[in-house]
Formats: C-alpha cells, structure tokens, sequence
C-alpha cells in the first residue's frame, strides 16, 4: 500500500471520528437545550404564583340585569311533554343563552306566561331554580307581550340594564350588553340598538330581517341620511327595525314611562305581537341595528328554520 492510500484511509477514519464527535456534541446540545427549556417553563409557574394577582371567584357582580320573556304555548303543548317538545327546547335554549352570555352580571329571569299555557314544569331543575313566574294580565294572549313592559317598569329602580325578549331568540355573546353600552355612548339617549336575528340552517347562516323587492331580491334598506359610523362600526336606521328583543338602560326606561306609554295595549300597524315587541318603542325611540357592513356587530339566534326554508332570508356562508 502506498502512502496516498495509507493517508486516505487515515483520513477517511479520520473524518468518521470527527463527525460522530459532532454528533455526539449536537445531541448533547439539544437534549441539554430541552432539559432547560423544560426547567424554564416549571419555573415559570412557580413564578407566576409568586407575583401573581389571585383570582377572586366570589367577585361582586356589579351589573344588575333584569330579562323578561314572554312565554306562551297551546294548551296540548303544556299538558304532554312529547307534544311541547319543540316549545321546550326553544325556551331551555333562550334561557342557557342568558344565563351562559350574562354569566358576569347580577341576573333575574322573569317568565311571563299564562295559567296552563307554558311547559315550565317540564325544565331542568337548573332553570327552575332560576327563574320567575309571573301571569300575565290580559284578557286576550295575544297581547301578553305587553305585560312584559309592565314587568320592566315595576322594577325599574332596581336594575341597571332591562332585556325584554321573545322565548325563541338566542344570546350566545358575552360581550351583548358592552356592545349596547357602547352604541349607547356614541347616540343619544332616546336611540336604541336592536340585534340583527338569524337563522342557521344546513351549516349556512341567514339574516331573516332583510326587506325583499317584488322580484324576491334582498334589498339593503338603509336609511344613509342616519347611518353613523363609530370606529369604522356602521349603525343605520333600516326597513325593518323588528328583532323580537330589546334592551334598555335605567336613564332610557325612565324615559318611556315619563312619555305616557300612548301606545301601550295598542296595535297601530302590523301584528299585536311584532308591534308590542318592537313598534310601540317608535314612540319614544329611534331604532338603529348593526349596518349591512356589520350586521354581526351584535347579532341573536332565531331558533327555528322557517325563514330560511321560506326563503326570506340573506345567506351568508
């Protein structure tokens, strides 16, 4: 063997040497480097617990909310829970809705029913415990809604924000009431913030409150002579106002029943029900939504179907 061979294989030996060292020393680095990264993040807890701020879970809740809903079924439907099935998810949906989007304030459910006309008694025990049971007032069911205003003002010294909604509509936003107080903040006293309703049907979501021209094609109505825009958020009077619900603050409810109420018990226009949960307001109020630009600014399940397999409804996938 001549000497270039003996210096290759010395070499070559050489080579395989050096990059098992390598090896060796990049393993080394990086087990080395998990190691400390894991110690890090162990530490970092105890850390954390050393100059932490403890999180008080009996924290006050300051907001004092009162909700009412109306609620009200045929008398077949409250006498057998088959038969009220449907009725009985609807409202256990509207009141989990409440309960889980209004977790952080000082809560009050009122029902506003009447005798034999309701499924509460087939609740879970959980709802049962927290709500009331009122009866309404009225000699005719359809205008029952109306009591609910009553409701409202019988305890509007003692709450801070008053929810009047329809048992088949859906909070599901923990930020709801922020986003009144900050429309409320940017307007005046006497405008009010209506949530646009939807319906999800097929995996599709649906805006059922869209006016329709002849031809059956949605038509943005909105108003752009009142449309204002706060933060590049757009809310505008539009065609049709109706949500189901409302929400108003002490200043505002104090408002209405310093007006005289003039339209209370009355149906000028449309249906008892459509104008005592939204029209009657138009005496005292201006009603805004969320603009097309952002009609999900603040927003409520309708929970059923029927506009959207009717058709009268905007898709938005």
């Amino acid at each position: 063997m001549n000497i270039c061979e003996k210096a290759g294989k010395t070499f070559g030996k050489s080579h395989k040497i050096l990059s098992l060292i390598i090896a060796l020393i990049s393993t080394s680095y990086r087990l080395t480097l998990s190691h400390l990264r894991l110690t890090l993040f162990l530490r970092r807890g105890r850390v954390i617990q050393i100059f932490s701020e403890r999180y008080v879970t009996s924290k006050p809740k300051e907001t004092k909310v009162l909700v009412v809903i109306t609620h009200i079924v045929q008398p077949w439907e409250a006498k057998n829970e088959e038969s009220g099935a449907l009725k009985i998810e609807r409202l256990r949906q509207t009141i989990d809705g409440l309960l889980s989007s209004l977790s952080h304030c000082d809560l009050k459910i009122i029902i506003n029913t009447l005798p034999n006309r309701n499924v509460i008694t087939f609740l879970p025990s959980y709802i049962k415990e927290k709500i009331t049971v009122r009866d309404a007032k009225v000699e005719d069911s359809m205008f029952a809604e109306y009591y609910a205003q009553d409701l409202l003002i019988e305890n509007k010294n003692k709450f801070d924000w008053f929810l009047f909604i329809e048992d088949d509509l859906v909070i599901m936003d923990s930020y709801f009431l922020e986003k009144i107080a900050f429309f409320n903040d940017h307007f005046q006293v006497n405008d009010i913030l209506i949530p646009n309703r939807y319906e999800m049907c097929d995996g599709v979501k649906h805006y059922i409150d869209i006016v329709f021209d002849s031809s059956n094609n949605p038509v943005f109505a909105w108003n752009i002579l009142s449309t204002i825009d706060v933060g590049g958020v757009k809310f505008s009077e539009c065609a049709n106002p109706h949500g189901g619900m409302y929400c108003l603050n002490r200043e505002q409810l104090q408002k209405w029943v310093e007006s005289g109420r003039h339209w209370h018990n009355k149906v000028l226009s449309h249906g008892p029900l459509e104008w005592a949960a939204t029209f009657c307001l138009f005496e005292c109020f201006n009603l805004y939504k969320p603009h097309s630009e952002n009609m999900h600014f603040l927003e409520v399940l309708h929970y059923d179907v029927k506009y959207s397999k009717a058709g009268h409804s905007l898709p938005i996938v």
